[in-house]
């Protein structure tokens, strides 16, 4: 599977990066600070994959499931639903999953982009 990877430059990066930091001066906000962590890498020259579209491309099964999820890494299991009213699936990695699907985003831990530790070759 060739994984798409988000790409930007690293100045487009600073920029978004610099943006984020003056939101986060002014209010808490959670995924302002998952973003800020995507934009810094992408400044510093690291390689993010665009999960979104890895799940998407790694296919489903004849139930609809996704054949790929991703969690952290002290997980051993993640709790995976459609959701009903929008064409948007969820991929729950809290610890407790046995919470109800109607309050799945409570305290959820969301990946938005998985960011690889490797920078980037350079031309």
């Amino acid at each position: 599977m060739n994984t798409k990877t988000i790409k930007m430059s690293k100045a487009e990066a600073a920029k978004k990066v610099e943006a984020y930091r003056a939101a986060l001066a002014r209010r808490s906000d959670d995924e302002y600070e998952q973003a800020l962590t995507v934009y810094e890498a992408l400044e510093q020259g690291l390689t993010v994959i665009d999960v979104g579209a890895a799940i998407r491309e790694g296919g489903f099964d004849d139930k609809m499931r996704p054949k790929l999820a991703i969690a952290r890494a002290d997980r051993k299991q993640v709790r995976f639903q459609w959701a009903s009213h929008v064409d948007t699936a969820i991929l729950d990695t809290r610890a407790d999953t046995t919470s109800s699907a109607t309050d799945w985003w409570r305290g959820s831990t969301s990946i938005a982009y998985m960011v690889e530790s490797v920078p980037t070759a350079t031309a």
